[in-house]
Order: C-alpha cells, then structure tokens, then sequence
C-alpha cells in the first residue's frame, strides 16, 4: 500500500478589525455592517443554507454579541465586544464547521475552496483588515502503520519530543 500524508486545515478563527479607530458610539453599528459584509462576501447563509441569529449559548470568550446559524452539529460564531472596538470581529469555524462550508462550496460551485482563496475573498470585500488569529493543521499518516498509543507513551518517555517553532518543547 502507498504510504501518503495528507495535510489539511482544522479549525480556524478570523479576527476582522477596523483600520481606523471607531467611536464606542459608533462601534455597535461599525460591527454589524462587518458582519453584513463578511456574510455576503463569504456567502455564509447560503452555503449553510441557514440565517445567522443571535446566541446566548456557546459564545465567544471575551465577545458579548454572538451570533450563529442556530442549532446545528457543528460550531460556527461571529461575535464581537459591544465595548471594545479593538477587539474587532471574531468569526470561528470549528473543523467540522470548516469541512461543511468547503464541502457545500465546491458542490455549489463546482470547484475546491482553499482556505487562502476564501481569505482573499474576505480581504478583497472588505476595507477593514482581515487576520487569520488561529489555524488548526492537520497531518494524517496514510498506511504507515504508526500505533497512536506507542506514539503517546514515546512522547510522554521523551523518546519523540515534540517542540513549537521556538525550540519550546510541549
């Protein structure tokens, strides 16, 4: 059997901030027009074929406005501090979340989603600045016959050590 890896995207958080600063008073109104924004350009209720809606379940640390796509098997919020504009506006798609949205995009458009392609599209829509805060990558050994179980006691006996970009180990 052919041995592969294939390397893939997880989760994934985006933070959409003003490029200018914006008054408390204004901030409320500035976010919604965000969010309006990053839904139409991401065609959010169309590929979840769902509207967004306000959440007083599973919301984002720190963001007291959340918003997502009502009861649903997977995580997907927009949110924001209604008292913070630096905070700016939190967009999460949990793994499953992120799976579906490319899954319905590719079968509506007929064409694969790569998240740099969507980032793009984001950030061409928009006058507001668009980072990518958290991405979650995935490895998966194809036919190597790796044991999950010798690889956990190795890295807990310090025979694999497993380290962050800065020598840190985990």
């Amino acid at each position: 059997m052919e041995k592969k890896v294939l390397l893939g995207v997880d989760e994934i958080t985006l933070v959409i901030l003003p490029l200018y600063g914006i008054e408390i008073l204004k901030w409320e109104e500035y976010a919604e027009n965000i969010i309006l924004n990053f839904i139409t350009s991401a065609e959010i209720e169309t590929i979840f074929d769902s509207k967004l809606e306000e959440s007083t379940i599973k919301r984002l640390s720190g963001y007291n406005l959340n918003y997502n796509l009502g009861i649903t098997d997977y995580y997907f919020c927009i949110a924001y501090n209604t008292g913070n504009p630096n905070m700016g506006v939190c967009v999460k798609f949990s793994a499953k979340a992120w799976a579906i949205y490319q899954a319905r995009y590719q079968k509506l458009y007929n064409k694969q989603l790569l998240l740099s392609s969507f980032l793009k599209k984001i950030d061409d829509n928009t006058e507001d600045e668009v980072r990518l805060s958290r991405i979650d990558l995935t490895a998966d050994y194809i036919n190597y016959g790796l044991d999950l179980n010798i690889l956990n006691e190795s890295i807990s006996s310090n025979e694999i050590i497993v380290q962050d970009d800065s020598g840190q180990t985990r």
